[in-house]
């Protein structure tokens, strides 16, 4: 039964492949979206006779990191990780999303080794990567130049390393710095304290210590990407000085009514927080988001101290009071439905 699963994972992913491929191989014109660039809102602001899309500036901006602009300077709402991976796509394969493509097989590849760490049997965790291949937001988020695909995939390796046990903290450690890196820092950090609640809750202090001890390298993945920067202007207090104010512009962003993530998940409806504030639908929603969110947090009866469902409970209380946009749903959607699946386990 396994082998017949992988069977149709397979294809799903090479017809997935095919039908993207006009996008996939589309060679990314540089000079066409430098032009675009330097006449857009990052330049000149609300007079800007161009509007780029989060995505097309996470590409460029990704792209100039490589030659030589600083990401203190350049797009710094959005730390530089994730558009430096984009943009080595770009330099590499001319491609603005095919690192997007190859990050997401091998989250599917690390969501598979957690599911059966977590004792699902191989035919259930491949059930759970066809569930979630299928669900359009996750396909979305291949075949796109964003940055939540880049986060998913160091959640995963930070997991899949902690279930290892504490010889692999480092690892689990050093990809929380790399999720701060990606995205706002805050969602690294909710991770870093559900590790330490679950630790804590399971009154292992031996453990817990140890996972301590690892901090240096949550600091060390996050400083990484910006080492030119800091080589090149070794302000460290400066430095700081910029992640306070990081911190102060996303809190005023964040200034949204609360718990808009759950019609997203429950109705598919977005309740949009700008201008008139209309209901936009949501085409990516299936029955799986309520579905898989409901039995997801149902499993705690079965398993109440499950690290998964922390980070469900965790990060849907985070989003619920912070501006929730669907395509964040790559980082609860995937855990939801492994976690769903732990009720069927014997």
């Amino acid at each position: 039964m396994a082998r017949t699963y992988l069977l149709i994972l397979f294809f799903l992913i090479i017809y997935q492949i095919v039908n993207h491929w006009a996008i996939l191989s589309a060679p990314y014109d540089v000079l066409f979206w430098e032009n675009r660039f330097s006449r857009s809102q990052l330049i000149f602001g609300g007079k800007a006779e161009v509007k780029l899309s989060d995505y097309d500036i996470y590409a460029i901006a990704g792209y100039k990191y490589l030659h030589g602009d600083d990401p203190l300077k350049l797009d710094p709402v959005s730390p530089p990780l994730g558009k430096l991976i984009i943009g080595t796509g770009i330099t590499v394969f001319r491609s603005a999303i095919i690192m997007n493509l190859i990050f997401g097989l091998m989250a599917l590849v690390l969501l598979y080794i957690l599911s059966r760490q977590l004792r699902l049997s191989p035919s259930l965790a491949l059930v759970a990567l066809i569930l979630i291949f299928l669900d359009p937001v996750f396909r979305e988020s291949l075949f796109s130049s964003n940055l939540d695909i880049f986060q998913l995939v160091f959640l995963c390796l930070s997991l899949v390393a902690f279930f290892r046990g504490p010889r692999w903290f480092f690892i689990s450690a050093l990809t929380i710095g790399f999720m701060m890196a990606t995205k706002f820092y805050l969602t690294g950090l909710l991770w870093f304290w559900i590790v330490l609640a679950y630790l804590f809750l399971r009154g292992n202090y031996r453990t817990f210590m140890q996972f301590i001890y690892t901090l240096p390298f949550v600091a060390l993945g996050f400083i990484l990407p910006y080492l030119p920067s800091l080589l090149h202007n070794p302000d460290f207090i400066g430095f700081l000085r910029f992640q306070r104010w990081l911190t102060s512009w996303w809190a005023g962003n964040a200034r949204v009514p609360w718990g808009g993530i759950f019609p997203i998940i429950f109705y598919g409806e977005w309740h949009t927080w700008w201008d008139k504030r209309v209901i936009l639908p949501v085409p990516e929603w299936t029955w799986l988001w309520p579905a898989s969110t409901v039995a997801g947090l149902i499993s705690f009866v079965k398993n109440p101290r499950s690290l998964i469902w922390l980070w469900l409970a965790g990060y849907l209380l985070f989003m619920s009071v912070t501006s929730a946009f669907p395509r964040y749903l790559v980082l609860f959607l995937p855990f939801a439905v492994i976690q769903s699946l732990t009720l069927l386990r014997v």
